[in-house]
């Protein structure tokens, strides 16, 4: 069996540069995106079809909680925000892996979003874009492509315009 578990960072930093908090989490995985995962391994076992994967945050308000079935078109007991900068779409998550990986097989993204309109942010998802979806994953509020993972934050997070929240998602895969 393999097993792939993720372990989240977030720091809020106000504009002056001040570490307004600091949050942990763990991430579960979707059925979508463990199908999608088992996919890419069996599929393209070389690794020659990189499946590009883009992060957004998760709105307090409203959220209930999240579930192993909830998909990309469908999340009833969460929404997103998308009142950060970066145009119309979602964060890449194609940005260079933080090198090199350390032994202990840990893949590092960190990912900066940039608020727009004051919101309280609940944690993060990850959404991954295929060629089968009609629909664009990297577009803020999209249905598209695989949801893949979510993950609460330890504390919910309140943010004003110009905060910059730092996400570091690290993920290890293994027995």
């Amino acid at each position: 069996m393999i097993v792939i578990r993720a372990r989240l960072e977030a720091r809020a930093v106000s504009p002056d540069g001040r570490v307004k908090q600091r949050v942990t989490g763990h991430n579960t995985i979707t059925r979508q995106g463990a199908e999608q995962f088992i996919k890419m391994l069996l599929c393209y076992p070389s690794g020659t079809k990189p499946t590009p994967k883009y992060m957004s945050l998760v709105n307090n308000s409203g959220f209930s909680a999240f579930d192993v079935a909830d998909t990309a078109a469908s999340t009833p007991g969460w929404n997103e925000t998308t009142s950060y900068s970066s145009g119309g779409l979602r964060k890449s998550m194609s940005a260079p892996i933080v090198e090199p990986i350390p032994a202990s097989g840990l893949a590092c993204h960190e990912i900066e979003f940039v608020m727009t309109q004051i919101k309280t942010v609940k944690g993060i998802f990850i959404v991954m874009d295929t060629t089968t979806s009609s629909l664009d994953a990297r577009a803020k509020g999209s249905t598209g492509g695989f949801l893949s993972a979510t993950a609460p934050f330890s504390a919910i997070v309140p943010l004003e315009i110009g905060d910059s929240l730092f996400v570091t998602y690290k993920l290890k895969g293994g027995p």
